[in-house]
């Protein structure tokens, strides 16, 4: 029986093996925190991937920070053990999980004790992480797009392994994976024109991630063009992360389509300011950036839609 057949949140991967429980992960959204706690008594893991914490999120949600280690200490108490990305280390809560209980912790990342990620490479088919574990490296291959997508099948190794999966094996499973829905989900058209779906939500980080593979996707004489209505819940920093946005933007994107551009207006002047010879495209609405693309594409053009939150979010109630 999966999560969601137990009433546990969506967002909480857990997989059941038998009468038992073999791991649980949680990502970084922001859930209610019963969620966590009642996801950790009922899954009961023995192994539980720590994914990273940003800064973000232990700022302004402290508690959610703190929270998320309850599967931690759900693997703890079962006996079992708890995979923890390295750069999470940086935080109180992980740091001190760690030093109390160094004996079923495994880390991952770059220069990490057990493992060690010595390099992450986006290809045309896919993520390529090569990492050392327990003395020997391998190479981990998944169809997944976005570097950060490499630390985590580095995770999902390290806690496959723990468990007392053979490398070669997980190697293989790995080489499968399904892509995830709206987050960098590659989407090739009939037409050959290439969609990358990123629609879900947006990230500094992510959104700069996503901007870097359009060079890897692009091919000789097509465009890339970004679609985008910015990011959101940024704060004070709103007008400095999409500047940033932009100048980057400006060095991998041919066409700019600013959806919704009164809230992304520190995007394009920056877009503009840094390649003045790139098109901008102001849309009112996703619907007007559609038609556009309908009467716009080219065959070998690749599409980056980032974000149709802000869309969702700011749509005026129609009673």
């Amino acid at each position: 029986m999966d999560a969601e057949a137990r009433g546990c949140s969506p967002r909480a991967l857990t997989r059941v093996s038998g009468c038992h429980r073999d791991y649980a992960s949680r990502g970084a959204g922001i859930v209610a925190l019963a969620w966590i706690a009642v996801t950790a008594v009922i899954v009961a893991p023995r192994s539980a991937p720590a994914q990273t914490l940003s800064p973000v999120i232990v700022e302004h949600h402290g508690k959610k920070a703190q929270a998320k280690f309850e599967l931690a200490e759900a693997a703890r108490d079962n006996g079992g053990t708890v995979i923890v990305a390295a750069d999470t280390l940086e935080f109180a809560c992980p740091r001190e999980f760690l030093e109390h209980h160094r004996d079923i912790v495994v880390t991952v990342g770059d220069g990490a004790n057990d493992l060690a990620i010595a390099s992450l490479h986006q290809e045309p088919d896919g993520i390529v992480a090569r990492v050392a574990w327990r003395g020997t490296d391998y190479e981990l291959r998944a169809p997944l797009y976005g570097l950060h997508q490499g630390r985590n099948i580095a995770l999902v190794f390290a806690a496959a392994c723990s468990l007392g999966l053979p490398p070669e094996d997980v190697i293989t499973s790995l080489k499968s994976t399904p892509q995830i829905a709206h987050r960098l989900e590659l989407k090739r058209q009939g037409d050959g024109t290439i969609v990358i779906d990123d629609a879900y939500n947006s990230n500094p980080v992510g959104f700069a991630s996503a901007l870097g593979l359009l060079d890897v996707l692009r091919r000789p004489d097509g465009r890339r063009i970004l679609v985008t209505p910015g990011m959101v819940e940024l704060g004070s920093e709103h007008e400095a992360e999409h500047a940033r946005i932009g100048r980057l933007a400006a060095e991998h994107v041919d066409v700019l389509l600013a959806v919704a551009p009164h809230r992304v207006a520190p995007l394009v002047h920056a877009f503009s300011e840094a390649a003045p010879q790139r098109q901008v495209v102001s849309c009112a609405g996703f619907a007007e950036a559609r038609l556009w693309l309908d009467k716009n594409l080219g065959g070998r053009d690749v599409v980056l839609i980032e974000n149709d939150l802000p869309d969702l979010l700011e749509r005026q109630l129609r009673l």
